[in-house]
């Protein structure tokens, strides 16, 4: 990562795990291309492989897509991946099957940049929760919970 930010500084990078999306400024073809070949030595460099996609507008990342030229984004699933969830009478504590359709909502409201697009992406969670016992209905709910600090101990 360090090697990457010192020879390509036109590249903002985020890495997550094994995979990573880079953002630059608009470049044309012939500078896109030389950032391209620079980044495969950098790699090649420490034994590992890359792929490089150029000019892209819309991009899926983990589980949200991005879309660049409009600055929205929405969850992302890969195609037949629906999403199975523990039955609501399963033996998980309680607390656990309480706060699952909370969770589910709360995931999907993060990943969305507005209520069009939770709309959008909730039908197929409802469906899984539904098929899993639970009768919630999703909301949109882009206030994110505060964490509370930690409680400061009192040393002596």
């Amino acid at each position: 990562m360090d090697k990457v930010k010192k020879e390509c500084k036109e590249v903002e990078l985020g890495l997550y795990r094994d995979d990573g999306l880079g953002t630059t400024a608009n470049l044309t073809g012939k500078l896109a291309e030389r950032l391209r070949q620079k980044l495969f030595k950098i790699f090649q460099s420490c034994g590992l492989k890359i792929t490089v996609d150029c000019n892209m507008t819309q991009v899926d990342f983990l589980d949200v897509t991005f879309n660049l030229q409009s600055g929205k984004y929405w969850p992302y699933r890969k195609p037949n991946n629906d999403p199975l969830y523990i039955h609501k009478d399963s033996n998980h504590p309680a607390t656990i099957l309480k706060q699952l359709p909370e969770m589910i909502q709360n995931r999907i409201s993060a990943t969305s940049c507005d209520s069009t697009e939770f709309d959008k992406a909730k039908v197929d969670y409802e469906k899984a929760l539904k098929s899993s016992g639970f009768n919630s209905k999703l909301q949109f709910n882009k206030t994110q919970a505060k964490r509370s600090r930690p409680r400061q101990r009192k040393l002596t």
